[in-house]
Parts: structure tokens; C-alpha cells; sequence
């Protein structure tokens, strides 16, 4: 290697310490000054509620609480910008974990009384069928997953996003969910589909985008869920992306290096 090149390399190494000690900065600004910040007036929001109630009439009362609600959206929001740049940091605990059990013990945080039935042993294929506590009805079918060289709590995470998704904009009676397996020589292929409400297609140039919302989406997440499904794709150097019609059906699929942890 030539001196000039030793010197280059020199250089954007210092860089991107400057840049990481930027970050850590920036990072502390978000989770502790303005969370201290929007803690503080919500704490004074509180104690004028409580001396001034009976002065108040029923308008003053209504913006004192719109006041609360959006200093705790706040907090929430800044919350998750620092909980989204922690994403992919740490790369040193990695390990082969087991999908299937992964997605089913993700499944089970959502449903706890379901119950997977094996319906092909040798490829491990499993389904279940299950009723929600507002009396939809819920089948599931798992494919046969591989096993991933991958960030255990990330991917929890990850699937915890998508299968969330796909449970919360589903307002018909019966839902049907499956996560299939399909590889080429270079990535496994992971996609998971339902038969929700689907995506317009307006919306999907955007909906990877933190804090992103369709209009009208009358729920009180902050859309930071796909956001962070891509972001802990791509820290394990795979991609993600989403196929979608409206009333009918919609497909995640993700794509993740086969040779990852070579």
C-alpha cells in the first residue's frame, strides 16, 4: 500500500471518530436534556390541572390535556430516534438462532393461547388456527425457516414489527397470516404475508420513513415500526421491501446474507 494511501485511510478513520463522537453527543442531547426538558413541562402541566381544576371551564381543561398528550407524544417520539441510532452499533453478539421457534414465541407474545400443530415433520412446517379476545378468527402457517446468523434482541424486534403490522391494520373477520422461506445462492428469503387492508400504492414510496402515517390512520402508534424493520435489515447487510394491494393482501419480504457470519 502507497504512503498516500496509509495517509487517506489515516484520515477517514479520524473522521469517523469525529463523526462517532458527534453522535454519542447528539444522542445524549436527544435522551437526556430534551426528555428532561418535556418532562419538566409536563410535570407543571400536571400541578396546574390539579390547583386550578375547578377555575378551569371545559375548553381550558380540554387544551390543558391536549397539551399533555402531545408532550408525551413527544417524548415518545424522541424515545425512539434514540432507540432507532442504536440500531446495528453493536455487531459482536451474533449467533445461529432457530426462526421457526423465533417467529413462533414472537406470535405467542400476540396470541398467547395459540397452539402450533407440526404439519410435515421432515421440513418442519407448522399452522395453527386460533380465535382473538374480540372473536376474529386467526390462521397462521409457518414455512420452513432457515436458521440465522443474526442479533437475537434485533430480530425479535424485527419480526415483532412485521407481525404486529400485520395484525393491526386487519379489520376483517377472518385473518390469515404465513411466513414462507425461498433462498438463491447468496440470501435467504423471508416473506411474510396477510390479508389485511393493504398499502395504496401512494404510500410505499414513504413507508420505511420514521414516523410515517397514512392520512386518516385514526391509531395511536407513531409509525416507527417498518422504519426500524429496515434499519435492523440492513445492520445485518440484507434488504427488506413490500408488495401490496388494497382490501386484498400484503408482502414482506426480506432478504438476509447466507454467508453473514463467514
Amino acid at each position: 500500500m502507497q504512503i498516500t494511501e496509509i495517509d487517506e485511510n489515516k484520515q477517514i478513520t479520524s473522521e469517523l471518530h469525529d463523526l462517532r463522537k458527534e453522535y454519542n453527543a447528539f444522542a445524549y442531547i436527544i435522551s437526556h436534556d430534551l426528555n428532561a426538558n418535556f418532562r419538566g413541562i409536563k410535570t407543571v402541566a400536571d400541578w396546574f390541572q390539579q390547583d386550578y381544576a375547578d377555575v378551569l371551564d371545559e375548553n381550558g381543561q380540554e387544551l390543558l390535556g391536549l397539551l399533555r398528550d402531545r408532550v408525551n407524544r413527544t417524548q415518545q417520539m424522541l424515545e425512539t430516534v434514540l432507540e432507532f441510532s442504536r440500531i446495528g452499533r453493536v455487531q459482536n453478539d451474533y449467533e445461529i438462532l432457530d426462526t421457526t421457534q423465533l417467529v413462533k414465541y414472537v406470535i405467542n407474545d400476540f396470541l398467547p393461547d395459540v397452539s402450533f400443530t407440526c404439519n410435515n415433520f421432515e421440513q418442519q412446517k407448522w399452522s395453527a388456527n386460533t380465535t382473538t379476545s374480540s372473536g376474529k378468527s386467526v390462521q397462521i402457517d409457518i414455512g420452513t425457516l432457515p436458521s440465522l446468523y443474526a442479533n437475537e434482541y434485533r430480530l425479535v424486534q424485527l419480526f415483532t414489527e412485521l407481525i404486529k403490522n400485520a395484525f393491526q391494520h386487519n379489520s376483517k373477520d377472518s385473518i390469515r397470516l404465513s411466513i414462507d422461506e425461498d433462498s438463491n445462492d447468496c440470501f435467504w428469503i423471508l416473506s411474510i404475508t396477510d390479508n389485511g387492508n393493504g398499502i395504496k400504492d401512494q404510500y410505499l414510496p414513504e413507508i420505511f420513513d420514521l414516523f410515517f402515517t397514512t392520512k386518516g390512520d385514526t391509531q395511536s402508534h407513531i409509525g416507527a415500526g417498518l422504519a426500524f424493520a429496515k434499519k435492523i435489515i440492513e445492520s445485518h447487510g440484507g434488504s427488506i421491501e413490500i408488495e401490496s394491494e388494497v382490501g386484498e393482501f400484503t408482502t414482506v419480504t426480506i432478504r438476509v446474507p447466507k454467508n453473514l457470519d463467514s
